[in-house]
């Protein structure tokens, strides 16, 4: 069956397009409590020249760089009001600051000099790009006629993993970043300019689509999302499995790869977000086994070895003041805390950190507002823009915090690049 050219349901460039809060029930496939940490073949390889490459988790803004969000002052890059700040409500210090609208970051150098981030071009399309973590840089290619960006990076530069769109419907909204139709995975090695196929697209005997690969810190291993159903297929969201692929030496094929499949039938969407830090477990969300809920709030986020055993995974995600509430968009930065977007409020999704085992939950940003009795809504927290639809997706981990992309609509068209400052008080 061709690879579709209709745009997720409701993955928006690998964001649920709606975010409101609502009740959600538990897992009926018995998942343990939070706490516990219980093949493709690639080595197509080509020069830079043409050879395209395209995006994972999370694409960018607006075309041509336009954005319905606010716009910065010039002298200093900063949306007049109060953008530097604190959360009135929060456990730490965090300042916020607008770097630059039609920037989704992907990944940043361990020294914060180089990031990868994805532009949508006046052309619509997406495309990766290079530079510091102002945004400012160049293509990692020559341009292409169909969707691509970055996916991740090694901490040192020199790898960059890619999702490339190829199949017919590699211009179209469905082939987007975290979209995924016809997608390949390919890697960028940055010291010879060699761009090899890790995980070829669409074909017969192949995955219909590809999403959020992530590395390990030491590169040598890539956990990944297969579109092994169509939304076609399997409405309302296809089905999606869970792959860890171990790289060959020189990183240019898939030498082993194990598969996890979703506990549950029907339509499953699963995206990987990486190694949790400092120890040999996958993060990934998933409404896999998610009762009771709809749709948006049935995602929430998972903890499973590596290994991939046939085996439930660990639920992480608890109620967050009492109801329970969507999940996505998992980073880490090494400091024992579990960053994720929480759709909490009706406005979108702010970023919260939590403990690996789901406790000690406290909200990061508050580009949303905080909800305030005296005018029975949401008002503007001390640091951060009037509060309005934002969802906090995609980031680069920099030292001191992150390079976020700040989502302003339900499809992702006017994403826009803060920086987050963290601070423990």
């Amino acid at each position: 069956m061709p690879a579709i050219s209709a745009p997720h349901p409701f993955a928006k460039l690998g964001v649920l397009a709606l975010v409101a809060v609502s009740a959600c029930g538990t897992s009926d496939q018995g998942y343990p409590t939070a706490g516990a940490s219980t093949s493709p073949s690639g080595g197509a390889s080509s020069a830079t020249g043409g050879a395209p490459v395209g995006a994972s988790g999370g694409a960018t803004g607006s075309n041509g760089g336009a954005s319905t969000s606010p716009t910065p002052d010039a002298s200093t890059n900063q949306i007049p009001g109060a953008i530097v700040g604190r959360g009135s409500d929060s456990p730490i210090e965090v300042s916020a600051q607008l770097i630059k609208s039609n920037c989704s970051p992907a990944a940043a150098t361990a020294d914060g000099a180089l990031m990868a981030f994805n532009v949508r071009g006046s052309n619509g399309l997406f495309d990766a790009y290079l530079g510091n973590t102002r945004c400012e840089g160049q293509p990692l290619l020559p341009p292409y006629d169909g969707h691509r960006g970055a996916g991740d990076m090694t901490p040192d530069g020199r790898y960059v993993l890619l999702v490339i769109a190829r199949g017919w419907d590699k211009a179209t909204s469905g082939a987007e970043p975290g979209k995924g139709s016809s997608n390949s995975i390919d890697i960028l090695d940055r010291n010879t300019g060699v761009v090899s196929t890790l995980v070829p697209s669409y074909c017969n005997s192949c995955q219909r689509g590809a999403i959020w690969p992530r590395l390990s810190p030491d590169g040598a291993k890539m956990a990944w999302t297969e579109m092994v159903q169509t939304p076609v297929e399997v409405s309302p969201i296809g089905r999606f499995t869970l792959h860890v692929s171990t790289l060959s030496p020189d990183r240019t094929s898939v030498a082993s790869d194990v598969v996890w499949q979703p506990r549950s039938s029907g339509s499953v969407l699963v995206e990987a977000y990486g190694w949790l830090s400092g120890t040999t477990d996958i993060i990934f969300a998933s409404n896999d086994g998610v009762t009771n809920c709809n749709l948006t709030s049935c995602l929430q986020l998972f903890r499973l070895s590596e290994q991939l055993p046939d085996l439930p995974a660990t639920l992480l995600t608890p109620p967050v003041n009492g109801s329970n509430a969507y999940h996505e968009f998992s980073h880490f930065r090494g400091d024992g805390w579990v960053y994720t977007s929480i759709g909490r409020d009706g406005l979108g999704a702010d970023l919260w950190r939590m403990k690996p085992d789901g406790s000690n939950q406290e909200r990061v940003t508050f580009f949303g507002g905080a909800y305030s009795l005296a005018v029975m809504g949401f008002s503007q927290v001390t640091g951060f823009p009037e509060p309005t639809f934002s969802i906090v997706g995609g980031m680069a981990t920099v030292p001191g915090g992150f390079i976020a992309g700040v989502i302003h609509d339900q499809n992702a068209t006017s994403i826009d690049a803060w920086r987050i400052d963290i601070v423990a008080r």
